[in-house]
């Protein structure tokens, strides 16, 4: 059986992508995964430092167990 959940989240990353990488590392050890591409907060305004952004998203998250 397939569950569907909805995570937010927020990090330092240069990409979106990196983001997404650095999240999934995270739920892998919860034997979760993040489906698709996550949706950057429209109501949260990006904070930037010299070599990064501060991305605030939500995803689906699925688990395959």
């Amino acid at each position: 059986m397939c569950e569907r959940l909805y995570f937010a989240s927020r990090c330092w990353a240069e990409t979106i992508e990196e983001a997404r990488d650095k999240i999934n590392d995270i739920l892998a050890k919860e034997g979760l995964r993040v489906v698709g591409e996550p949706k950057i907060r429209s109501d949260v305004a990006p904070q930037w430092r010299k070599d990064s952004t501060w991305w605030e998203f939500y995803c689906e998250v699925r688990s395959d167990e």
